[in-house]
């Protein structure tokens, strides 16, 4: 028993040995590296305004410009504008009773004649059927006596009655004491209006209570009315110096009912957007007359005249696209230092983070990732029936997957009035809020020369939109130009770009960390032993297989009514002039507006061509399986050279001996 007892023992230690051996000959990876690099992890995103253009009809249906469909599109406006203003003629847009008012201190314009509109609104109207009569001791007025028949004109004129009924009318005057004789008039019983506003009938007129008094006196000194609004007084004395006495006026005015306030222009704005419609109709049919047949079928050369001759549609929608990006920590790179956004105010014109004197997030990412925020790209379909107009993004960057959807607004660095965004190396920085929490998570930027063939590396990255996966593997090569491959033939043969060339010569760190498609480039890939333990050793940027890290609103789309634009040039072509129309294209309908879907087949179902166009956009390089990304070093190379400060990267910077190459 005491045997097999320290048998067991012996067999335990041994063990324990064994284990502790392993522990220590295991690599140190694991979770303090991996911790530092999904902390130092962000994703860059981008919402893109893109706009597209199509022709109408199909080809075999296609008529020679669409002269029939404008000049009816012109005749049906024509005919709203007549409906319009006849519906706004029938319409009584004044208030049907007089409103008062009442005004001190005016400064009458005539000795003789105060205007009531000098006490009201601009849009006045002023009652008529206004009868000036005089007080009288109470008499019976023969009809048709030869005295009143001055007076009966005169009403008869005034109230647009007959002269028998302005007859009857004398006498109910008379009976009430009042006459519109002024020589038989009772002058120190004053002046009184009567309004006859629903004209002569059974009923009495109203009495009016206007009054205009000169200052420092109580009497009314109206002797008479105008239709036009004019109140008719005694002279209105002169102060010493010569000017008019300031009066009081108590009067009234039809005002315009609410609806109505103020003066609706909507005839006048109708005349003008059909003159407007016919002079973008000759615009259009002389643009036409000078296109070539090859012209007048390719979208290329589509005007904003094709657009509104309806020949040509255009259609407006967003996509939002992401991928990676390190952060590098909160700094001033410079003393001055701006980020640069094409459409970063949703414009259209170029808008700037200005940094002077400010600490900013910065976070290193690609070339063609930033380049998303940088530029405009034109597309146009194989049979040059579409055109897709792409628009340099709106970037921000998110932090984590609990990050704000819409995150922390960024933009591209800008030093010397440039952008510090470089294709020979795949890379360039972004700029945006500080977060000064967020400085200790920072990424420390190693030396790539320090790596070697099957050193162990891990890579985060946001593969197709999602947040941090972290994926571990080996150098394959630490330098190895992909231009050394056959792979290489397909670029040489349709003449390769210049910035293509270097990008791909560059990139020559490779690794096989297993994801590698779109959403990831921009990674960091960390080392995770040796003297580079826990540093970036290289930029992530080849390996996609499909461009799928986008989501869009496409299916969301909206048609822009073309009416409502306020272009230029009917015959400007589409292609050149879309940016300088931005904001009326998507001035109701941002990125805030559009409803994302992750699918790009469904996108291209939708959109035929669509898929092509985006495709194209920022010159993907198809590697299936293996990885490659640009050396650290090349990278801090430029950036220095750009006029970062190295100690701000955690490098000591470039030695004496590059400066002689």
């Amino acid at each position: 028993m005491e045997r097999k007892t320290h048998k067991s023992k012996h067999s335990l230690i041994r063990l324990l040995t064994i284990v502790g051996v392993l522990l220590l000959i295991t690599p140190a990876y694991s979770f303090d590296v991996q911790s530092v690099a999904r902390r130092a992890s962000v994703q860059p995103v981008f919402y893109i305004p893109i706009l597209k253009a199509w022709f109408v009809n199909p080809i075999e249906k296609d008529k020679p410009w669409g002269k029939e469909e404008a000049e009816k599109m012109v005749d049906e406006k024509l005919k709203s504008a007549i409906a319009s203003e006849r519906e706004e003629q029938a319409k009584d847009h004044y208030n049907a009773r007089l409103t008062d008012v009442e005004k001190y201190g005016v400064l009458s314009p005539s000795r003789d004649i105060v205007p009531i509109g000098i006490a009201c609104p601009g849009h006045a109207r002023f009652p008529e059927k206004i009868l000036v009569v005089y007080k009288v001791k109470k008499e019976t007025l023969k009809a048709w006596e030869k005295d009143y028949e001055k007076d009966v004109m005169t009403l008869s004129e005034t109230l647009n009655v007959s002269a028998d009924t302005a007859n009857k009318l004398i006498s109910k005057l008379n009976t009430e004491g009042y006459v519109i004789n002024k020589e038989k008039a009772d002058l120190e019983g004053g002046v009184v209006l009567l309004w006859f506003d629903d004209g002569w009938n059974d009923t009495w007129p109203i009495k009016l209570d206007w009054k205009v008094v000169v200052e420092g006196t109580d009497d009314n000194i109206i002797t008479g009315y105008d239709s036009r609004g004019l109140l008719l007084v005694t002279p209105i004395p002169e102060k010493p110096d010569g000017d008019l006495k300031r009066v009081y006026i108590k009067a009234g005015y039809y005002e315009l009912k609410t609806e109505y306030q103020p003066k609706d222009p909507a005839v006048d704005s109708l005349e003008q957007q059909v003159e407007a419609l016919k002079k973008s109709l000759k615009e259009a049919e002389e643009a036409m007359e000078k296109k070539t047949p090859e012209e007048k079928r390719n979208i290329l050369y589509a005007t904003w005249g094709d657009v509104f001759a309806g020949r040509v549609k255009l259609e407006q929608f967003w996509v939002t696209s992401a991928a990676s990006g390190v952060f590098l920590g909160n700094m001033k790179v410079r003393d001055k230092m701006e980020g640069w956004s094409l459409f970063a105010s949703g414009g259209g014109s170029a808008s700037f983070h200005n940094t002077d004197g400010e600490y900013k997030g910065v976070v290193l990412t690609n070339a063609h990732v930033a380049d998303m925020g940088l530029s405009d790209r034109i597309y146009v379909s194989e049979d040059k029936e579409t055109l897709w107009v792409i628009f340099a993004g709106i970037p921000f960057i998110r932090y984590t997957q609990d990050s704000d959807m819409y995150g922390s607004p960024a933009g591209i660095l800008l030093i010397d009035e440039s952008p510090v965004h470089s294709w020979d190396y795949d890379c360039s920085i972004l700029v945006t809020s500080a977060v000064p929490s967020y400085q200790p998570y920072r990424a420390e930027l190693g030396d790539s020369d320090k790596i070697k063939e099957g050193d162990e590396v891990i890579m985060v990255g946001n593969p197709m939109m999602l947040q941090k996966f972290t994926t571990r593997g080996v150098i394959a090569h630490t330098n190895y130009s992909i231009l050394r491959s056959f792979i290489a033939d397909r670029y040489l043969e349709e003449g390769m770009p210049r910035y293509l060339f270097n990008w791909l010569n560059s990139s020559s760190l490779w690794f096989d960390t297993p994801i590698g498609i779109g959403g990831t480039s921009g990674s960091g890939v960390w080392a995770t032993e040796g003297s580079q333990e826990g540093k970036v050793i290289a930029l992530h940027n080849m390996g996609m297989v499909q461009p799928t890290a986008i989501s869009s609103a496409v299916k969301d789309g909206k048609p822009i009514d073309i009416k409502a634009m306020k272009f230029g040039s009917s015959g400007s072509m589409i292609k050149d002039t879309a940016r300088t129309y931005f904001n009326d294209l998507f001035k109701n309908y941002t990125y805030r507006d559009a409803k994302y879907r992750y699918t790009l087949n469904d996108i291209n179902n939708s959109y035929p061509g669509f898929t092509d166009a985006w495709s194209k956009r920022g010159g993907y390089c198809d590697v299936a399986g293996m990885n490659g990304g640009v050396p650290i070093n090349r990278i801090k190379t430029y950036l220095e050279e750009r006029g970062l400060a190295p100690a701000r990267f955690s490098w000591k910077g470039l030695d004496k001996n590059y400066w002689v190459r």
